[in-house]
């Protein structure tokens, strides 16, 4: 019985974990229908490295200025800069790994069949 009360703990704690990346990312890009693939593509384009894509997504969500954005002006003026993400640093990195992680290039990359 025991084991069991364990389990569902675990996988409500791995429910509300992929929910609160949905509530505190996702929830946004699609309400502003600004698609995260873009927002991908472009800090891809600019630091090539998921390292480096890493630290400045990380550091320009903790505090956005627009020295930091990979978005063009016209778009700034648009939408603005993106709210601060009030999460802690535990979370942010989470989140950040988990969305470069789903974008990754190098998972859709196929072999043509022959």
């Amino acid at each position: 019985m025991v084991k069991i009360i364990w389990l569902l703990v675990i996988s409500l704690a791995v429910t509300n974990a992929s929910q609160s990346f949905e509530n505190a990312c996702i929830k946004c890009h699609i309400e502003t229908n600004v698609p995260n693939e873009v927002i991908y593509k472009r800090y891809l384009l600019k630091y090539s490295s998921k390292a480096k894509m890493r630290e400045a997504m990380v550091t320009y969500l903790k505090k956005p200025i627009a020295e930091k954005t990979i978005m063009p002006s016209r778009f700034i003026d648009i939408f603005g800069l993106k709210e601060r993400m009030k999460l802690s640093d535990e979370s942010l990195n989470k989140y950040v790994d988990e969305l470069i992680d789903s974008y990754d290039v190098k998972k859709k990359l196929t072999l043509p069949k022959k």
